[in-house]
């Protein structure tokens, strides 16, 4: 799977009502997305269904036992009863009859233990499946964490200044009705301040959507203030090709595709052993009781060895075999695919990393200019040298700088996340939840989805919220 870098978070996230007093962590959020997201529950699905394929192409190796019970009245008009009846020749009986078979199969061109080996090679690519599908589900929570981070820390931003935009109003308003300044400063101040009014309203609106996201991944509304993660800079190679050659040999995705080619590659020998003859061995046993007009009873007990060849006129076969040739063929270019994928998504996150450590250091040099233009123009506006409106306009610059400030802040942040999650390495640092949770879960939801199983999911999602940091 692709992993989408975003360039800038939105600033968004919907405002609540009333602020919880305790806070919830990056791990929290992560964990309660894997217990409830239906795509990791599709993946341990998809796992269950390898495994018991896994299971069906085994019994192929042990015997097949076979058991069959007749009872009823016949009729017969065959030289026994011509020769045994008085009157017509024919005759009437009630029949019982019943066998049994046990055949174990000795050779039939190494198919089954092909068939086996491929079962196996699925298996083993379904865990990898189901690590991928964690490690998107993961990286899709940090951003919707972080979205709603950002965009509470921008609304919180935003409306602490809009009350200092608001005494700035009031001061000019009250100059102007003093005569000490014109009514066109009193218009350029009302101007900010319904611009800013503006942005608060569309924040509050990004914000509900934000919100709405990180529910669709999370599966609820946080419980608690989000705590921001610490930057994760450690565990990120700054070598770029070392990451992308330890990438193609471990990650997960690519895993998955190698395994999937390497049954591939066992479908095809499975279907050139349909070219040889099937030798099983046998053992048999039938007792039938009727009467003697009709045969009488009977009693055949066989030990034998049975090989059957069968010869498709119409090219199945043929057609079956070059059909997992070519299904070969797809997997090992979609397995190039990957790895290229791979290449690209690592490629592209260590780019947006370098360019968000850049703008990180080029918009707090702005804000400490900003900051600095400020300060000078409330030491000149102290020494009547400017006026309240330029004042106004300066800290304004600085607070967009504040802004920008916290946009790259957070940019920088999702990044590094993103350069974990391109190389298969995020679940390790932001999950604390073992994978036998999740498997326990999942083989109680597919052997019995009632009540039960979902009062069990509701407890795992409450005990995560629980925890501690």
């Amino acid at each position: 799977m692709k992993y989408h870098i975003l360039a800038v978070l939105m600033a968004s996230t919907a405002l609540l009502p009333i602020r919880p007093v305790s806070a919830e962590t990056l791990r929290q959020s992560v964990d309660q997305a894997l217990v409830a997201h239906p795509s990791v529950e599709a993946a341990l699905a998809g796992k269950v269904v390898a495994k018991e394929n896994k299971k069906e192409a085994r019994s192929g190796l042990f015997p097949q036992l076979s058991t069959s019970l007749t009872a009823g009245r016949m009729f017969g008009d065959n030289s026994t009863s011509r020769g045994l009846a008085v009157s017509r020749g024919t005759a009437y009986s009630w029949l019982g009859e019943g066998s049994a078979s046990v055949t174990q199969p000795l050779y039939d061109g190494n198919e089954t233990f092909n068939r086996i080996d491929a079962a196996s090679a699925r298996s083993e690519s379904a865990d990898f499946n189901v690590i991928d599908a964690k490690e998107n589900l993961a990286f899709r929570a940090v951003q919707a964490h972080l979205a709603v981070m950002q965009a509470q820390a921008t609304l919180d931003k935003t409306q602490s200044y809009y009350s200092i935009i608001e005494d700035y109003l009031d001061r000019i308003k009250l100059m102007v009705d003093e005569g000490v300044a014109d009514e066109s400063e009193s218009a350029q101040a009302r101007n900010i301040s319904l611009m800013l009014k503006s942005t608060v309203t569309d924040l509050e609106g990004q914000l509900e959507a934000a919100y709405a996201g990180y529910r669709e991944i999370i599966g609820a509304l946080p419980k608690s203030d989000l705590i921001k993660p610490v930057y994760p800079e450690e565990l990120i190679s700054q070598d770029v090709e070392e990451a992308i050659s330890k990438a193609k040999a471990e990650h997960p995705f690519v895993k998955a595709g190698e395994k999937e080619l390497e049954a591939a590659g066992y479908d095809v020998k499975a279907e050139y052993g349909g070219f040889y003859p099937d030798l099983d061995g046998e053992v048999s046993y039938l007792k039938r009781d009727q009467k003697e007009e009709i045969g009488g009873e009977l009693t055949d007990a066989r030990a034998v060895l049975r090989m059957t060849w069968d010869f498709e006129t119409g090219g199945a076969q043929g057609a079956r075999t070059r059909r997992t040739r070519a299904e070969y063929s797809e997997i090992l270019a979609q397995n190039s695919e990957r790895m290229r994928t791979i290449e690209g998504d690592i490629r592209r996150a260590y780019a947006e990393y370098e360019t968000a450590k850049k703008q990180q250091d080029l918009v707090k040099k702005r804000e400490v200019v900003t900051k600095e233009l400020f300060e000078a123009y409330e030491t000149q506006f102290e020494g009547a040298r400017v006026r309240l409106l330029q004042l106004m306009q300066a800290e304004n610059q600085l607070f967009n700088s504040q802004l920008e400030t916290i946009a790259a802040d957070y940019r920088y942040l999702l990044a590094q996340y993103a350069i974990l999650a391109s190389t298969g390495q995020l679940l390790t640092s932001v999950s604390s939840l073992p994978m036998e949770e999740l498997e326990r879960f999942a083989e109680v939801s597919y052997k019995d989805i009632s009540d039960e199983a979902i009062e069990s999911s509701d407890a795992l999602a409450d005990k995560l919220h629980d925890s501690s940091k």
